[in-house]
């Protein structure tokens, strides 16, 4: 049966526990690359898209805390990173 993990791993102890994918904001090259060696998938969801959700979540929660403040999560803010 699948275990999700909701806290932050290394790679190292992602690979003794024997994890097969690993789903993170960012990883360097070499971690792709080690994670390759050792047979571990990995998503990159990038920082933005990974954060994103949290910061809405926070907005609805300070919104019901401070009924009396105008709370609201950036509608402008953008991914800065683009595939080409």
């Amino acid at each position: 049966e699948p275990q999700v993990v909701d806290r932050v791993i290394h790679l190292e102890t992602a690979a003794k526990t024997g994890c097969d994918v690993l789903i993170t904001g960012e990883a360097t090259f070499h971690t792709c690359v080690e994670a390759s060696a050792t047979k571990i998938a990995m998503i990159l969801m990038g920082h933005f898209s990974s954060e994103r959700f949290g910061i809405e979540l926070l907005a609805d929660k300070l919104r019901t805390r401070f009924q009396d403040t105008k709370v609201w999560a950036s509608q402008h803010e953008v991914d800065p990173i683009r595939v080409v």
